[in-house]
C-alpha cells in the first residue's frame, strides 16, 4: 500500500486499489474500502485487506520518507493485532 500511495508500484498492482478523491480528510484511509458479496472470498482478498490494514496504521508510519524506512518500521509491528481488531 505504501508503494501504491507513493506511485512506486507497477500499474497492474495499483489498478487493484481505488484512491479516495475527496479533498476533505473525513476518515483515516487514503483508499476506498470496497464492498464485497461473500465473506468467504471478499473479506480475505487483497483489494479489501490492503486498504483495511493501511487505515489502521499510524500516520507517522504511513508518511515514512522512503520504502526502506517504512519496511524497518513495519517489521517492528505485530500485524496480527491489526488483523484481529
Amino acid at each position: 500500500m505504501y508503494k501504491v500511495k507513493n506511485v512506486l508500484a507497477p500499474e497492474n498492482v495499483s489498478a487493484l486499489f481505488v484512491r479516495k478523491r475527496s479533498t476533505h480528510s473525513l476518515r483515516k484511509s487514503d483508499f476506498v474500502l470496497p464492498r464485497f458479496d461473500t465473506k468467504r472470498y471478499g473479506k480475505h482478498c487483497i483489494r479489501y485487506l490492503g486498504p483495511l490494514l493501511w487505515a489502521k496504521l499510524s500516520k507517522a508510519l504511513k508518511n515514512s520518507p522512503t520504502v526502506a524506512t517504512f519496511r524497518t518500521k513495519i517489521r517492528k509491528l505485530t500485524l496480527s493485532d491489526y488483523i484481529e481488531n
